[in-house]
């Protein structure tokens, strides 16, 4: 679990803590990026502003409107730079996935030519955005300006009423995503409802310490709806490479069978998300909230009666 406040940690010093974690990381990963480690490093810089952008809507409502709509669309527009080239791997990495899990049922050089088109096709995608444009520098630039930039726009979290619109708005989302994908099945919506169910994931692993195990189990819910779903996209994403001839096979069968694997697979993906979902949807998210709202009020409880036991001890030493 990556977005992980202490225990004995101010609230706000580790929302403070975990921005200047990713931004540090990010950095540093592209500083040592090398040939072979690029893609890598692309994806990890993706998941990092994703991480960032959850906690952003964690403290939506204390640090305002504005000031939100400032640091979320720098850090979107970061992510946009280099979501192509990661778009690029994710299509590969799946359809050598469904070969893998096919291999059996399938001939020894089954979607080889296919694969060999993508890769070629990222090959150039990464001359140009990375060897020419050098988009990494530019990222890099960037989070270096945020390193060294002030904090003074989060302000000191105070209670549990300062993080509650916050999520009750993203697990509502979630649960109306839910339903929109049951009702259209459309690659859009699906796409929709991964993203709000990805922020709710992150918030859980930011607030892990107010009630562990269950925080923990909600996380892994949630990652596991939105590795069903983040799959499901990939293969929506190949097909649409098919679909407009930018991948080549050796025959029309080779092509028909790849389409027949991708539709069941992304069947079976969507029905266990659905599954999921309903389970970890369940709840008004009025419910929802009072359950977090309380465990958290707990929370500080406990820490005020460690804190009061430490000053006797203290007092008797």
């Amino acid at each position: 679990m990556r977005l992980k406040i202490s225990d004995t940690e101010n609230f706000t010093m580790g929302i403070k803590h975990l921005i200047n974690e990713e931004l540090t990381s990010s950095y540093e990963a592209i500083e040592k990026v090398t040939t072979e480690t690029r893609h890598e490093t692309i994806h990890s810089l993706r998941k990092s502003f994703k991480r960032i952008r959850a906690i952003l809507r964690l403290i939506r409502e204390k640090i305002g409107k504005q000031e939100y709509k400032k640091q979320n669309t720098f850090y979107r527009d970061l992510g946009r730079q280099i979501s192509d080239l990661r778009d690029s791997t994710s299509i590969i990495e799946v359809l050598d996935d469904l070969r893998i899990k096919h291999k059996k049922e399938l001939e020894t050089d089954a979607f080889e030519l296919p694969l060999e088109s993508l890769t070629y096709y990222r090959r150039q995608a990464t001359k140009k955005q990375l060897d020419q444009e050098d988009k990494l520098s530019f990222i890099q630039s960037a989070l270096y300006d945020k390193l060294i930039a002030s904090e003074e726009w989060i302000p000191e979290i105070e209670s549990f009423t300062d993080l509650s619109p916050s999520l009750r708005r993203v697990y509502k989302r979630g649960k109306e995503g839910l339903a929109k994908s049951i009702e259209s099945k459309s690659p859009q919506d699906f796409h929709e409802w991964r993203k709000r169910a990805k922020y709710l994931r992150f918030e859980m692993e930011v607030l892990n310490r107010i009630w562990p195990k269950p925080m923990k189990a909600f996380a892994k819910e949630l990652h596991d709806i939105t590795d069903y779903l983040g799959t499901d996209h990939d293969l929506y994403l190949l097909t649409e490479k098919i679909n407009n001839s930018d991948v080549q096979f050796k025959s029309t069968t080779e092509k028909s069978i790849l389409m027949a694997l991708i539709e069941h697979q992304r069947q079976q993906l969507q029905e266990y998300s659905i599954l999921k979902g309903k389970k970890f949807y369940n709840f008004h998210s009025d419910q929802f909230i009072q359950l977090l709202e309380n465990a958290w009020n707990l929370h500080q409880k406990r820490k005020k009666k460690d804190s009061l036991l430490k000053q006797v001890v203290l007092i008797h030493q």
